[in-house]
């Protein structure tokens, strides 16, 4: 998945993917080495990004988003 994002999103898809694996919301580096495991939330992440309006919004949707797919 990461290379069309990668052509889509350029240096803002890796810099999203470089914060998520470092913060690993999941604590999926207990278990496996991160490489693509994030990318389908970073996609979410990534088509909602422009709709947010504040840093608030933008920590709540990336809230939903790891909520909806991992609750």
């Amino acid at each position: 998945m990461s290379e069309p994002l990668q052509k889509e999103y350029g240096a803002l898809y890796r810099r999203v993917r470089e914060i998520v694996n470092r913060e690993d919301p999941i604590h999926l580096k207990q278990r496996i080495e991160l490489e693509e495991e994030y990318d389908p939330e970073i996609a979410v992440i990534l088509a909602h990004l422009g709709d947010c309006k504040s840093v608030d919004e933008v920590h709540r949707m990336i809230y939903q988003v790891f909520l909806q797919k991992f609750d």
